[in-house]
């Protein structure tokens, strides 16, 4: 037993550092946009996507609640803040844990993990769950939903990127005019599970688009500027300036 315990915890200091520190008072560069998000909060639940932020909550049944991203290296503990609901009479009905993340620009999904009075876990909130192959083992995932089109880069109005979302493990491909409707040019990559992106120089003008997978044209359902060709296809629409 003892030896069985010993492997448990040297496996433990491989998937994730000891090193990690927590983090000091949460700090907030837009504290109006904070304070509004925090009097929406009604109590501990699936993590959600408001605005520019990430809110992540937690029952308030554990001495310390921490959580940690992927895109800090899990080097970070922040710590999850008490947030106590009180009625007319001013009395305290309930009592929840919560923790809002400003999110990473052009993020697509935040992959997290939950520290529990030091004990490493997923959130047991948000169903959503990914297995990491690097760490060996499951990571909550909370899904980014952003606009059909991205301006990946300011300097250059011209670079665009196309998202299609859909079932994951699938071979997505982009046609348009800009690539005399030829679907076998532009293969998406799969960023994340169901998440597929491309980037293309696109010059000044009116641009038609399609997604495909196999031979089935699939058009882009966040993209409401839809039109038919004079070929008789129908077509999403963008405009680059």
């Amino acid at each position: 037993m003892k030896r069985l315990f010993i492997g448990i915890l040297v496996a433990a200091m491989l998937t994730f550092p000891l090193y990690a520190k927590e983090d000091e008072v949460q700090v907030y560069d837009d504290q109006y946009t904070i304070d509004i998000i925090i009097t929406q909060i009604r109590g501990a639940g699936e993590p959600y996507v408001s605005g520019n932020y990430a809110v992540f909550t937690a029952p308030k049944d554990a001495r310390h609640v921490g959580i940690c991203f992927d895109f800090e290296q899990y080097r970070q503990i922040h710590s999850l803040q008490e947030l106590v609901i009180y009625d007319y009479n001013e009395e305290p009905v309930d009592s929840f844990l919560f923790y809002i993340l400003e999110l990473p620009e052009n993020s697509t999904g935040i992959r997290y993990r939950m520290v529990i009075d030091g004990l490493w876990t997923t959130d047991s909130l948000n169903p959503q769950k990914i297995y990491d192959y690097d760490c060996g083992t499951y990571l909550s995932y909370l899904k980014v939903d952003r606009p059909f089109t991205v301006r990946t880069e300011e300097k250059d109005p011209h670079l665009v990127t196309f998202v299609y979302e859909g079932e994951t493990g699938k071979s997505i491909r982009l046609a348009g005019n800009f690539s005399n409707w030829d679907s076998f040019i532009y293969y998406l990559t799969e960023t994340v599970p169901g998440r597929y992106e491309i980037t293309l120089p696109l010059t000044t003008g009116t641009w038609y688009y399609q997604f495909y997978s196999g031979m089935t044209a699939l058009l882009d359902p966040k993209n409401t500027n839809r039109v038919y060709t004079p070929e008789g296809r129908a077509a999403n629409v963008i405009s680059v300036n």
